[in-house]
């Protein structure tokens, strides 16, 4: 009979809060009436379209993805280049480790050529992975190149690029004699270029890329 009692009694206690509970909510419920705030029961769910809607929304503005087409000739190329001073080479090392320096790239015919020491780090790095990337900013753009080098120690072009008038500085300040091995020329083989061209439309985005 104890048993029961407690029992009884435990049961009366949880009617007793659930309805303390009920007459707060209804208490809560009353109070949002009157402050004319809309029952969450009876505010309209969204539509289980809407993020479908939204989806194809969003695919529908995204940008197309076009094929790179060439806006530029080589020769439009080498003119942005020819006058804009010093080059910005990008290599990297055989351990995969990024270099920079500053070349002063000259023009031969139609084809570039910087010249470097044989025992630079640019010259480790081109001999064991040729690819390179250049910039230069002048000529109202900042004109980017990605090429291979072509690493040459023809002493017919050290010559010719030696006396040949092509450099506004006497190379032998850093080589000494034209007929050293310790230093070489480097024809860039172009790949694709990309002019971020000023003017008066604002900045134009231009490309050319070898056939």
């Amino acid at each position: 009979m104890r048993r029961s009692g407690r029992i009884h009694r435990a049961l009366d206690h949880r009617r007793n809060r659930a309805g303390r509970a009920a007459g707060g909510v209804q208490h809560v419920l009353h109070a949002r009436r009157a402050a004319g705030v809309p029952n969450r029961a009876h505010v309209a769910r969204p539509s289980r379209d809407r993020p479908r809607l939204a989806r194809a929304s969003r695919q529908s503005h995204r940008p197309v993805r076009r094929q790179p087409v060439s806006d530029l000739s080589w020769g439009d190329v080498l003119g942005l280049i020819n006058g804009a001073g010093l080059g910005h080479l990008a290599t990297a090392s055989p351990a995969g480790e990024p270099h920079s320096a500053i070349v002063f790239v000259v023009r031969r015919g139609d084809e570039l050529f910087f010249t470097m020491r044989t025992t630079s780090n640019k010259a480790r790095n081109l001999q064991a992975n040729p690819k390179l990337s250049l910039m230069w900013q002048g000529n109202n753009a900042e004109t980017y190149l990605w090429a291979d080098a072509d690493i040459s120690q023809d002493q017919s072009l050290k010559s010719d690029l030696w006396n040949g008038g092509y450099f506004p500085f006497d190379l032998s300040h850093f080589f000494q004699r034209e007929d050293l091995p310790t230093w070489c020329a480097v024809r860039i083989v172009p790949k694709r270029a990309v002019a971020m061209v000023q003017s008066e439309q604002g900045l134009t985005r231009r490309t050319w890329r070898a056939d």
